[in-house]
């Protein structure tokens, strides 16, 4: 018996089908059925669907007509389907900060795991990391990233007013004084 799922034990983020096929055996006696065990529920058929997000271990086997089964074999599901939850906890979108200041932020993924974060200041490149510097005064807008093992990406758009507003007088929320919609 054999499968067409490609992805045995990588992380994908959509439910799969896989389909199990059997070649006849050398007695010819035909073919009985397919067994697939998911936990304890086994089931006959051609093909199951994986829907629940984490890991699920496929169990499958045939029997052919004479009542001759071959040994249990195993394929492994990894589903995620939810991108990372990204944080910023010291930081608050919209708020004036005195220069220089310096956003950090980070990511979880319960599932697959986070394999990047990034940062991208509009206008900017991508860059790879979990801070973001602001030394010039002004309104910046800025994008926050992270991207899980299994393809889910998740973005986060943040602003931050920059002044030179002495230590005490900072973490004020700023008007949207240049029409793009920050509160």
């Amino acid at each position: 018996t054999t499968h067409n799922f490609e992805y045995d034990g990588v992380w994908i983020n959509a439910s799969p089908t896989v389909h199990f096929s059997v070649s006849r055996t050398q007695d010819e006696s035909g073919i009985g059925a397919v067994f697939i065990r998911l936990g304890d529920e086994l089931s006959a058929g051609n093909s199951i669907t994986i829907e629940d997000e984490g890991i699920t271990e496929v169990g499958y086997w045939s029997r052919d007509e004479a009542g001759n089964s071959e040994a249990e074999k195993q394929l492994s599901v990894q589903l995620d389907t939810t991108g990372p939850e990204l944080r910023h906890p010291d930081f608050v979108s919209g708020t004036e900060h005195a220069a220089p200041v310096t956003v950090s932020f980070g990511a979880v993924d319960a599932l697959s795991g986070v394999v990047e974060t990034w940062y991208q200041v509009t206008g900017g490149e991508k860059v790879a990391g979990t801070q973001v510097t602001f030394a010039v005064q002004g309104y910046h807008a800025f994008t926050i990233g992270a991207l899980d093992r299994a393809g889910n990406e998740v973005t986060e758009a943040l602003s931050i007013r920059v002044s030179d507003a002495p230590d005490g007088e900072d973490g004020t929320d700023v008007e949207d004084d240049a029409g793009l919609g920050v509160d």
